[in-house]
């Protein structure tokens, strides 16, 4: 009964804020934690303002919360009416959800301090180092799957800040992390931005809304059209889905180690 009244108040246009629980992780400018702890940032922006259009509002302090990586994606997987993003949409993980998106995108790849001898030319040199991971994120699986990493060359921690301070201290020869979220990161930490450095993309990762998979149909759709709608413009002139990316100025991108 309490299933078919929440049908009903969707289909009637009045969902409620607390109908969903969203659950993040920190990509800045993406999405940040400001000081309150509250998610913020430019896909927070676009993913609660095509909630609200598609009759799903989300209550932007009381319906997002960010908890490690891992417990969230289990959340996800075996409760209903709960969401993540962004999230990569990798093979492992395209059966385990339902997805909306692209939200954003960028380029995740190897990180390593400035003036390390760390060299890469292809997949096999990879495999040859000692690599910080976040617990269960997107970079694991492509680092696993694709690059034939072994487990045991993966250091899998629970925060960034741990990353960087590993590759600091000499305890792995590089990290994974975004081109766009790994200056803000490094700001934040009090740590020289010109010491470091990405030295090999592992791909360009275009990062979704995933949802579980009990979510109805009929409902995802409304949230593509939304997303579709603040991504359309007419004459060339932004579209409401540039000017919320925008609201959240980005950094420079970590630079790129020459050739």
């Amino acid at each position: 009964m309490v299933f078919f009244l929440f049908q009903c108040a969707l289909v009637n246009g009045t969902a409620r804020a607390g109908e969903f629980k969203a659950y993040v992780g920190e990509i800045p400018p993406l999405i940040y934690l400001n000081d309150a702890g509250l998610a913020r940032g430019a896909v927070v922006d676009v993913v609660v303002e095509a909630m609200e259009m598609a009759g799903i509002p989300l209550d932007q302090d009381s319906d997002i919360a960010s908890i490690s990586w891992a417990r969230a994606i289990e959340d996800v997987e075996y409760t209903p009416r709960t969401m993540i993003f962004c999230m990569a949409r990798t093979e492992q993980r395209e059966d385990r959800f339902k997805w909306v998106g692209p939200v954003a995108e960028m380029n995740v790849g190897l990180v390593a301090m400035k003036h390390s001898s760390v060299s890469i030319s292809d997949k096999d040199d990879v495999r040859k180092y000692r690599i910080g991971v976040i617990r269960s994120s997107g970079p694991v699986d492509i680092l696993e799957s694709e690059y034939g990493v072994l487990k045991e060359n993966l250091t899998q921690v629970a925060s960034d800040e741990l990353q960087f301070r590993m590759l600091k201290a000499g305890r792995v020869d590089l990290i994974t992390q975004a081109d766009i979220a790994a200056p803000v990161l490094i700001r934040e930490m009090g740590m020289p931005s010109g010491a470091y450095e990405m030295v090999h993309v592992l791909q360009h990762l275009y990062l979704y809304v995933a949802f579980n998979k009990q979510t109805d149909d009929e409902l995802l759709e409304k949230v593509r059209e939304a997303i579709g709608e603040l991504r359309s413009s007419e004459d060339g002139a932004p579209s409401r889905y540039d000017l919320l990316l925008r609201k959240h100025a980005p950094e420079e991108p970590l630079p790129y180690r020459a050739k």
